[in-house]
């Protein structure tokens, strides 16, 4: 898996965004099969909060299944993602994405029972 951060902070001056991106914390663990990513960044107090972000960008193997916790999915921000299942649940990286691995199946339309 490869792990990348970008972070984002915007200022009067180049020198004082810097001084912002310098300041910004963010904390993950990795350890064994387990990624643990924390929700919020951290940043000084007496600065302030000035238009920073941070975007996560996980690298995943192909066929690697990944459980996405229901409390961190609704605050993702996906391009490769299927999000129309956004409770969480097990899914699967595939070449075009992140799927979900056990999609419901499709309720036919002439299912309905007429009496």
């Amino acid at each position: 898996m490869i792990i990348t951060t970008i972070r984002e902070a915007s200022s009067y001056s180049d020198n004082r965004a810097s001084e912002y991106l310098r300041n910004m914390n963010y904390s993950f663990n990795y350890q064994d099969t387990l990624l643990t990513l924390n929700p919020y960044f951290t940043f000084p107090k007496p600065e302030g909060m000035h238009h920073q972000s941070i975007e996560l960008i996980l690298g995943i193997p192909v066929n690697t299944i990944i459980i996405l916790d229901e409390h961190i999915i609704w605050r993702m921000n996906i391009r490769n993602y299927d999000n129309s299942y956004d409770e969480g649940g097990e899914y699967i990286m595939t070449t075009s994405g992140l799927k979900l691995k056990n999609p419901p199946l499709p309720v036919p339309a002439d299912s309905t029972q007429q009496e």
